[in-house]
């Protein structure tokens, strides 16, 4: 399976007209996905987040469910983020 070493977490950004800013998107940071139509996952959470402090991500928005995080086993996603700044 592919984890956060052998496939590093990837940002596609879109820049902001007439800001600095920047809005990226990415898959779901620390998932976990033994089966899926892209082939299987088993990222680390821990990994995933230091790329984006690596990357100065100053905000994440997560656009799953509760439902889709217990499934993709990162529960603990919001509060990782939050204790890793």
């Amino acid at each position: 399976m592919r984890n956060s070493t052998t496939h590093p977490l990837k940002v596609n950004w879109i820049p902001i007209k007439e800001d600095t800013g920047r809005i990226g998107m990415t898959l779901c940071p620390g998932k976990y996905q033994p089966v899926s139509w892209t082939g299987g996952w088993d990222r680390q959470l821990s990994t995933d987040i230091a790329t984006l402090e690596e990357l100065k991500t100053d905000r994440v928005v997560s656009l799953i469910t509760d439902a889709d995080m217990e499934m993709l086993r990162v529960i603990e996603l919001p509060q990782q983020i939050a204790e890793q700044g």
